[in-house]
């Protein structure tokens, strides 16, 4: 994420998508879920409404179905009210 704190927020959605697809791989939902919570973000700063709240709906999904709590499904949950992508 230290793109994104840089404001290279091109170069970090790549290494998220990156990270995305290693979490797919090895079946780790978790991992899955925060990485698409953190490309909703990244997206949310890039302007991009549309897609921010759709990664964001996967993410909450996600850990809904993980039972996850915590952090993670709580900032997505956050996001999506703030955002009015309920």
């Amino acid at each position: 994420m230290i793109y994104r704190h840089r404001g290279e927020l091109v170069r970090a959605r790549q290494q998220l998508n990156d990270a995305l697809a290693i979490h797919v791989e090895t079946g780790d939902r978790l991992g899955e879920a925060s990485v698409l919570g953190d490309l909703g973000s990244v997206a949310a700063e890039l302007g991009q409404r549309e897609e921010t709240c759709r990664l964001l709906r996967e993410a909450d999904a996600m850990y809904e179905q993980t039972g996850a709590g915590g952090e993670g499904p709580e900032d997505v949950r956050t996001n999506l009210k703030e955002l009015g992508c309920e």
